[in-house]
């Protein structure tokens, strides 16, 4: 047999070693807040992989394996959605050892990968709606359960509050003007979309006030009035400060209490941690 082919054979008897190790000590668990959802609303999931094995598994998993997060979405029967995103970063640092019983997170509006149409023609922008299946791949190792939702039309306050979000079009739901987004976040306080808007007005997407305190006051706004959304995370960012801050490390611990909700603490202990996070 000739060297060369020796080699070849040797690296994808090892590549197919590691494929099934991981396969058999890595959890891949996606956890939504609901079945059901409004057009436009923000689908946050919990992504968790847990190492249920007994020897710690390095995540630098080498190619031609996949790296990272995949995720397949089947609307109304079709598989035609192109995923966009890109998450190999996002659940830890380079060179990452995973002990046992160790979970590593992240936290992912599933909109973010996703275009907002499956139509051909960029003119035609239509957000997600009617029957949705989701399921994800992990390092191509591990896959999750399949996880089946309904987004569903606003009604009532929930549909004005939609109709100044969406003012410039439904494919545009992020270039709504600021007068819009301060209305949903002043009069509809409640709405599924007032985390999103105050998102905005955090700066997200290049929204920028001449202030740059209102910035902070937006995101700040997200930690105390919507701590179950995902979009806390700017929150927690702002909050939490600059790496030089002496203080740093105390707003942590304190974000890591168990009277918070399960994302801030979370998220706070990724930054403990020193792990990336979105």
């Amino acid at each position: 047999m000739r060297p060369l082919l020796l080699i070849l054979l040797i690296l994808t008897f090892a590549i197919v070693v590691v494929n099934a190790s991981y396969a058999r000590d890595l959890e891949l668990k996606l956890l939504f807040d609901k079945d059901t959802y409004l057009i436009g609303e923000p689908i946050w999931i919990d992504i968790l992989v847990i190492n249920h094995g007994d020897s710690t598994l390095s995540l630098l998993i080498p190619e031609p394996l996949f790296c990272g997060i995949s995720f397949t979405v089947v609307n109304n029967g079709k598989d035609t959605l192109r995923y966009i995103g890109d998450h190999a970063e996002s659940l830890g640092s380079d060179n990452y050892e995973s002990e046992p019983g160790d979970t590593l997170y992240a936290l992912y509006n599933l909109l973010d990968g996703y275009p907002l149409s499956n139509s051909p023609s960029p003119l035609i922008q239509k957000p997600l709606q009617g029957d949705v299946e989701i399921n994800a791949r992990y390092w191509g190792v591990s896959t999750s359960e399949t996880k089946r939702i309904s987004i569903i039309s606003p009604e009532g306050d929930e549909k004005a509050a939609y109709s100044l979000l969406a003012a410039r079009g439904e494919g545009f739901l992020h270039r709504a003007p600021v007068k819009n987004l301060e209305a949903i976040v002043q009069n509809y306080p409640r709405s599924v979309y007032a985390a999103l808007a105050a998102d905005l007005l955090s700066g997200a997407y290049g929204i920028t006030y001449n202030d740059s305190t209102r910035h902070k006051y937006y995101a700040m706004l997200i930690l105390e009035e919507y701590p179950n959304s995902g979009y806390v995370k700017s929150g927690v960012g702002k909050y939490i400060g600059r790496h030089d801050d002496p203080n740093r490390g105390a707003r942590i611990d304190s974000l890591l209490m168990p009277g918070n909700s399960f994302r801030v603490r979370m998220l706070a202990r990724n930054k403990k941690l020193g792990r990336l996070d979105f």
